[in-house]
């Protein structure tokens, strides 16, 4: 039977944080997966980044209780419907991860990032890229 992290095999991620926060620990973890990881710093970056690189997940280390937080979350969502946005954060009070989720966000994880979280995160973001691929394909026609 194969591992539900080998289907995950090959994808493409941009993490977008201001500092190394989230980066080296995350940047391992899917390396060793065999994802192909791509690091920038700042959000003007990251956008330019997603535009050009097209990954299937974005992993933004965010402060989501404070404006420029969900500011972030809300431009990654404008600049592409169809990626799986994940939130790395040190703040999981309740509202704020549901403001969070209402400005596009797919998953929000406590930060120091676990490996088991990590990955759950990755699966379910990636069949909801798939489906919002297929919604924005229909939406064309």
């Amino acid at each position: 039977m194969t591992e539900p992290r080998q289907l995950l095999h090959g994808a493409l991620a941009l993490i977008v944080e201001e500092k190394d926060a989230i980066s080296r620990e995350c940047l391992q973890m899917l390396d060793d997966e065999g994802w192909s990881v791509e690091v920038v710093h700042g959000k003007e970056q990251g956008l330019r980044r997603l535009q050009q690189w097209s990954p299937e997940v974005v992993l933004v280390d965010s402060k989501i209780g404070t404006s420029a937080g969900l500011a972030v979350i809300e431009k990654i969502r404008e600049t592409d419907r169809r990626v799986a946005l994940i939130v790395a954060t040190d703040d999981m009070a309740e509202e704020h991860v549901e403001l969070a989720r209402e400005r596009g966000a797919d998953s929000c994880l406590r930060k120091p990032v676990q490996e088991r979280d990590l990955f759950e995160a990755l699966s379910n973001g990636l069949a909801q890229y798939c489906a919002n691929l297929e919604k924005c394909r229909s939406e064309r026609k």
